[in-house]
């Protein structure tokens, strides 16, 4: 396995991106190569064996990036 993670997140206060860079953070000590980046900005999953994906709730709903994220990624490397 490619040992390189993403961790994308959806966030619009911040609070969502301050977990993820901990997550990112976590992942590195434990060895692994990690990106933690927007969901906007993540557009290529070719580099990485693993994508973790995050979100805050807005009235019951996943922030919109990370929405879109998961739609555009969906059918990315099925298991």
């Amino acid at each position: 396995m490619n040992e390189k993670v993403l961790v994308a997140y959806g966030s619009t206060n911040g609070s969502t991106a301050e977990i993820a860079e901990r997550v990112g953070e976590i992942l590195a000590k434990e060895g692994l190569a990690v990106d933690v980046l927007p969901a906007a900005d993540a557009t290529d999953l070719a580099p990485y064996g693993a994508v973790l994906l995050g979100s805050g709730l807005y009235a019951g709903h996943w922030q919109r990036d990370a929405r879109r994220f998961a739609r555009r990624h969906r059918k990315a490397r099925e298991v």
